[in-house]
């Protein structure tokens, strides 16, 4: 079993570990081919080697080690290949030492796609600045137990509940979550659903934290009081939501599976 998080401050390592994950997206979306649901440019998490992994192609696929902030290539019988850690360096030689990688295993680096399709948090290695893991070690390490935790929780949902599909991480946002579709529509954005999630922080929460998220979302007045663990949030998005003020010094994973199961069903009700 994972260890119990601890409530470290990873917000530096945070910003620092979203920027790095935009490379195993950019692999995705300049290799593999697109779909409708960009999971192309999702991640996978190994809970074996405790890093994130892109989808795979022929070739093989993109690792992230989120202690080191280390790019590793695998082939596709997941042995470790060439790597490189972005300490110390900016986007512009990430980029450029990166393209060299994967032409050694017989992909174009000109194919490799740089631009995002979205803005991330501004960050000075948004603007010419270099990683640095040294200066973030403990929070790096404490945000690769985090998300080892939710892997492992999120991974018990996709087994225990119907309808419920892979456990991915999404490099927009940078949360893993998995979607329970509760039933079939042509138009899965009219289709009831239960989005259970993780975030190591956002503009919503500074720390982590778990959601779990009813669709179409329910009016606010129609949410169940006084809920034993979590709590509702309402602004901008409807969930279940469980920040790491309210996670326990001990039997912490205990307390989240029992509190991600009591907003599932509490999500359910809601969209009967």
């Amino acid at each position: 079993m994972p260890q119990a998080a601890q409530k470290t401050n990873t917000r530096e390592a945070r910003f620092q570990a979203h920027y790095a994950a935009q490379w195993v997206a950019r692999y995705g979306r300049s290799y593999l081919p697109p779909q409708k649901d960009d999971s192309h440019t999702s991640m996978l998490w190994n809970p074996s080697a405790k890093l994130f992994l892109s989808q795979s192609s022929m070739k093989g696929s993109l690792a992230l080690d989120l202690p080191t902030l280390t790019l590793f290539w695998l082939d596709p019988k997941g042995t470790f290949g060439t790597g490189f850690s972005l300490d110390g360096k900016t986007e512009t030689q990430v980029e450029k030492t990166l393209g060299g990688m994967l032409a050694e295993v017989g992909l174009g680096a000109n194919r490799l796609k740089t631009d995002l399709p979205y803005e991330l948090d501004d960050h000075d290695i948004g603007n010419g600045g270099a990683y640095d893991v040294a200066a973030n070690a403990d929070g790096l390490n404490q945000l690769a137990n985090n998300f080892h935790l939710a892997a492992t929780l999120l991974g018990e949902v996709k087994k225990r509940e119907e309808g419920a599909g892979p456990v991915r991480a999404w490099p927009h946002h940078f949360d893993i979550a998995t979607l329970m579709t509760l039933e079939d529509e042509d138009d899965p954005e009219e289709a009831k659903s239960i989005n259970v999630g993780f975030s190591p922080g956002d503009g919503n929460y500074a720390a982590p934290y778990f959601y779990i998220s009813p669709w179409p979302y329910p009016d606010a007045s129609d949410l169940p009081a006084e809920p034993k663990l979590f709590r509702w949030h309402t602004e901008g998005f409807t969930a279940a939501v469980i920040p790491e003020a309210m996670w326990p010094g001990e039997e912490q994973e205990e307390f989240l599976r029992s509190g991600l199961m009591e907003a599932i069903l509490a999500c359910k009700a809601l969209l009967k």
